[in-house]
């Protein structure tokens, strides 16, 4: 610039003295100085040469020094201020001059960069401070050119490097837990494509070769072309790690049974819901309950009940499935929800669950549960299938000698035996004798059971029949048949009057009857 400005003035000086010159010349020739001899003018003119000489070399110096030398003393003095710095150092000016305005013009402007300077700094000062005391990271995303640039608190929260980095979305991506990966491109996809802000966006990024930490982001378009196409996306990324370790724990206490282990009643409606929710048929549903667990309190105390249970827990566990969900439903029940599961595999798991407690041994004997189930299906009503299972197992736990329900069937059976020449061992025969054609016609376990149970309170009318007929030792008389015959009847009207019995009331009345149409009633 300095060599610029001498060129100039010394081109300015020049053009000067060549037109006062011309000028001059044409002075000399004129008639005011016509009379004059030819050496005369020369002397003239080169005496008029010499002091425009020194006029010009003055003016030029006058110039430079007055104009061009503050200019450059200016410039040179804007050229090294520091705008990084909080205090901007005022330009120096001297006399009172056009020079001297512009520079105290150039401060008062320096005056308002400094303040604005200082609030810019302070700002991202306190924005610093806020991003690493909220444990904030930032993020920049060039759509275009698939490029994310982070700060050094989104590189610390990943282990990726104590400074900015710039990395292509792959190597992101190749940082994100397999299982998220193609949830987190159709949430960003969204987001680019509809230009939906990226809201509390989850997900677990690697931070150590098989360790994840969990990460929230957020973000939006902060910029676009001329035809409104999306060209960047800016946000910021949060450690959650430790609000999920606290969500987990928290869950954990919500859907867990503290002495089993196992899930709780809270974590079996959840899993209800989801698969109401997301169609998920059909699964079967299993319903366990102790035997005589409050007969045990009441005998050894609550502790030794409370390893019963831990037993039965341990079995059940043992007997699912891992894709299983067990549950302690409360007290002395579980429940347990088999995924697309049927019949067979209902039938299995059950079965696996009677060989673990006969081969349980814990004092006062083997441990004893009643077990049902029932197949959940899209056009039954879940609830339903809830019942079908706990009805089963009520009917299982008629038939365990450890069962207050099995109270009302031991005593039936006791007056049968006392009225009639029924004996318990016959009884037991044709029990098992039921079970196994139920086996053979390969009847489920429900089936099997309300078939055995038929088997035992099929003749419990015969109380009601007066003790002359039931122990005649000869031929009845038409009218004591006709007697005895009711006994089918009073059966049912026994059955039907109890919740446990009601089901095989029907197979009671009409067990006298023939295909063909005939016996009775």
């Amino acid at each position: 610039m300095q060599q610029r400005l001498k060129a100039k003035l010394i081109s300015i000086v020049v053009v000067i003295v060549l037109s006062a010159f011309v000028v001059f010349y044409f002075v000399l020739e004129s008639s005011f100085l016509g009379s004059l001899s030819a050496p005369e003018k020369a002397d003239i003119l080169m005496v008029f040469m010499v002091i425009m000489l020194i006029a010009a070399s003055t003016g030029f110096f006058l110039v430079r020094k007055l104009t061009v030398d503050p200019i450059l003393h200016l410039r040179e003095e804007i050229k090294n201020l520091d705008f990084n710095d909080l205090t901007v150092q005022p330009l120096s000016y001297e006399g009172e001059n056009e020079i001297s305005d512009l520079t105290r013009e150039i401060n008062r402007m320096l005056l308002k960069i400094e303040a604005a300077n200082k609030d810019l700094i302070n700002g991202k000062r306190q924005l610093q401070l806020v991003i690493e005391g909220a444990n904030i990271g930032f993020w920049d995303y060039d759509i275009a050119k698939k490029s994310l640039l982070i700060n050094s608190k989104s590189g610390e929260m990943a282990k990726l490097t104590t400074g900015e980095r710039q990395m292509t979305v792959k190597e992101f991506l190749q940082r994100i837990h397999p299982n998220e990966v193609e949830r987190i491109l159709k949430t960003a996809r969204d987001c680019i494509q509809n230009g939906q802000e990226l809201d509390n966006l989850e997900f677990r990024l690697q931070v150590l070769p098989g360790e994840y930490k969990w990460i929230m982001v957020r973000g939006s378009i902060v910029e676009r072309d001329e035809s409104g196409q999306p060209l960047r996306m800016t946000g910021i990324s949060v450690d959650i790690n430790k609000r999920k370790s606290a969500e987990n724990e928290l869950r954990r206490l919500n859907y867990y049974d503290i002495l089993t282990g196992l899930y709780n009643r809270g974590y079996f409606e959840y899993v209800l819901a989801q698969k109401r929710a997301n169609n998920d048929f059909p699964f079967a549903i299993i319903v366990c309950d102790i035997n005589g667990l409050k007969i045990i309190n009441d005998t050894f105390g609550h502790t030794f009940g409370d390893q019963i249970i831990l037993a039965a827990a341990e079995v059940l566990r043992k007997s699912c499935r891992k894709k299983d969900v067990v549950c302690r439903w409360g007290g002395d029940e579980f429940a347990i929800i088999l995924n697309n599961a049927d019949n067979e595999i209902a039938e299995e798991i059950c079965a696996r669950i009677k060989v673990g407690c006969a081969v349980k041994q814990m004092e006062p004997g083997a441990l004893s549960m009643a077990v049902g189930y029932s197949i959940a299906t899209p056009t039954k009503d879940i609830r339903i299938t809830i019942s079908e299972a706990e009805e089963r197992m009520y009917r299982h736990k008629l038939f365990e000698d450890q069962s207050p329900r099995s109270s009302l069937l031991t005593s039936l059976q006791r007056t049968l035996e006392e009225k009639s020449h029924e004996t318990q061992e016959h009884t037991w025969r044709l029990r098992e004798l039921c079970a196994k054609m139920g086996k053979r016609l390969h009847m489920d376990r429900a089936g099997i059971d309300e078939l055995m149970l038929f088997a035992m309170m099929h003749d419990i009318g015969k109380i009601g029949i007066p003790d002359e007929i039931l122990n005649k030792p000869g031929e009845l008389t038409e009218e004591e048949w006709e007697l005895m015959k009711t006994h089918t009847v009073i059966g049912y009207r026994i059955a039907s009057a109890s919740p446990q019995l009601r089901h095989i009331a029907y197979p009671i009345l009409t067990h006298h009857e023939h295909y063909d149409g005939g016996g009775y009633p």
